[in-house]
């Protein structure tokens, strides 16, 4: 059995198994074996492998994250920041959808605060230099797939968007989301679809965020 038994290393080596041979293939009889451990050792760290998955795929969304932390430092305004943040959004999470929408619609959807937070105590060097209320706010424990306030209260706050408005907005744009991304799983890898529904996407996006701003 190895010596280096925890759950860090059951994280890192779920996170390679799904980057060199997709999601699919990890299970916890694999995990096991690759770990070169009995199987049941996954269950003293996580409740059960969708857990492990939820923490696995935060290396992926970790990168989304650091993403927007840029878009809020570089953007001219807080709602060019938004649509920033959307559109690295949907170019990271159409390149591995299946893991986005495993993390945003699974089973631990609703805890995708307690995932965030309990990710970054493991992996601390992945928390630097990320924006501090953005890392607030998706390590709270409320936080969850169905609440995008990651910078549309800054938004907000502008005075782009009446306040109101904030939770129909993020209810609107999150559900377009999630249907979204789960059309990009359903065509596959044909990228002239792929392309299409980017741009269908972000026609919807803008339509919404122009409704709702304030002239």
């Amino acid at each position: 059995m190895r010596e280096d038994i925890s759950p860090a290393n059951f994280v890192k080596e779920a996170i390679r198994i799904i980057s060199e041979e997709g999601l699919l293939a990890l299970t916890i009889r694999r995990l096991g074996r690759d770990m070169h451990c009995n199987s049941a050792n996954i269950y003293y760290y996580f409740n059960d492998l969708e857990e492990l998955i939820a923490y696995a795929s935060m290396e992926y969304c970790s990168q989304y994250v650091a993403e927007v932390s840029r878009c809020c430092e570089s953007a001219p305004d807080a709602i060019t920041g938004y649509r920033q943040a959307w559109d690295r959004m949907v170019e990271l999470s159409f390149e591995t959808p299946l893991i986005y929408e495993k993390l945003l619609y699974g089973k631990y959807r609703d805890r995708l605060g307690d995932i965030a937070r309990g990710y970054y105590r493991l992996f601390p060097e992945k928390a630097e230099n990320l924006d501090p209320d953005i890392m607030e706010t998706i390590t709270s424990p409320g936080f969850s797939s169905y609440h995008d306030n990651l910078i549309l209260s800054r938004c907000i706050e502008a005075g782009c968007f009446a306040k109101e408005d904030s939770k129909v907005i993020g209810r609107t744009l999150n559900s377009l989301y999630a249907s979204f991304l789960r059309d990009r799983i359903r065509v596959g890898e044909d990228n002239d679809k792929i392309i299409q529904l980017k741009k269908e996407f972000f026609q919807c996006l803008d339509r919404t965020l122009e409704v709702y701003r304030i002239k």
